[in-house]
């Protein structure tokens, strides 16, 4: 007995039922999954637990937020000489570039501390000085020269002269 001949085109007709077949398969698979999540949403509204998980959900936020405060305040106290709002400051300017950072900073004990640090380094001047507001001399080397020959009584008009002229080319 042979088995009968499949033209192409029957193949051909029967791949498209095959692919009918798969799509509308596919297409009722999300409806029977979704179906259950629905009967459980509609079960816990029947049930009043809806509520329960929207309160306990607003308690979780309202714990997060004072662990935060207390967290931050804990590391402020530490750093009494630096305004807490410029520390604020910056972890907003950080939470508009990365917000997952400055969340994780705010209840972080360690990562408020280098924030802190961080505000306490930029208050600082990075220079040194100018050696005009030292109150021990006036200047440069030339001045403390002068100065010195003042104060023993040895200097001479012509030292005067160098002075005014080395203080007019500043």
């Amino acid at each position: 007995m042979e088995a009968p001949m499949i033209t192409p085109e029957q193949q051909e007709m029967m791949m498209q039922q095959q692919q009918e077949q798969q799509a509308q398969q596919q297409m009722q698979a999300p409806a029977q999954q979704q179906q259950p999540v629905d009967e459980v949403q509609m079960a816990k509204e029947a049930l009043g637990l809806d509520a329960y998980e929207q309160e306990l959900q607003a308690m979780k936020a309202q714990l997060q937020e004072s662990k935060e405060k207390a967290v931050f305040e804990e590391v402020s106290k530490k750093y009494d000489d630096i305004d807490p709002t410029l520390v604020q400051k910056e972890l907003e300017k950080l939470a508009e570039t990365k917000p997952q950072i400055a969340e994780a900073l705010k209840a972080d004990p360690d990562g408020l501390d280098m924030l802190f640090a961080k505000v306490k380094s930029s208050m600082q001047p990075e220079e040194k000085p100018d050696e005009i507001t030292d109150s021990g001399s006036s200047g440069g080397n030339e001045s403390s020269d002068f100065n010195k020959k003042v104060e023993k009584g040895t200097a001479s008009e012509i030292d005067l002269g160098d002075f005014i002229l080395g203080a007019s080319k500043e």
